[in-house]
């Protein structure tokens, strides 16, 4: 079975604050979105390095994609040092992106850019 990104809603028909890449074996990676007052965090767990560059990009644009996710709005994303994939996507939503490492954890926070990705 090919990987999957399922962005659930709630039975309220909500969106849920995860989006996950699902294969046959189980989740490979997830997004997590959390709305605070000053910013919204996105945090990117994955199973294993390397996720492959398509369901990176596909991962980050669902996440992108919850209604949080504001244009113009401060953001803080977290993500698995080394996913180099995930980072270039989350760097093509953001502005004023800075990026620094912290232990296994990559941290960059901007702004969200208005309109659509330069990918």
């Amino acid at each position: 079975m090919p990987a999957v990104v399922v962005a659930p809603e709630t039975a309220t028909g909500r969106s849920d604050p995860n989006v996950a890449v699902v294969t046959g074996a189980g989740r490979l990676a997830e997004a997590q979105v959390a709305e605070e007052a000053e910013r919204v965090v996105v945090d990117f767990w994955a199973d294993a390095p390397g996720l492959p560059t398509d369901i990176g990009a596909r991962l980050v644009g669902q996440a992108f994609a919850h209604p949080a996710v504001r244009p113009h709005r401060p953001i803080l994303v977290t993500l698995p040092r080394g996913e180099s994939a995930v980072l270039q996507a989350v760097e093509a939503h953001l502005d004023q992106a800075h990026s620094h490492v912290a232990g296994v954890t990559c941290l960059v926070e901007g702004r969200v850019r208005g309109g659509s990705p330069a990918y």
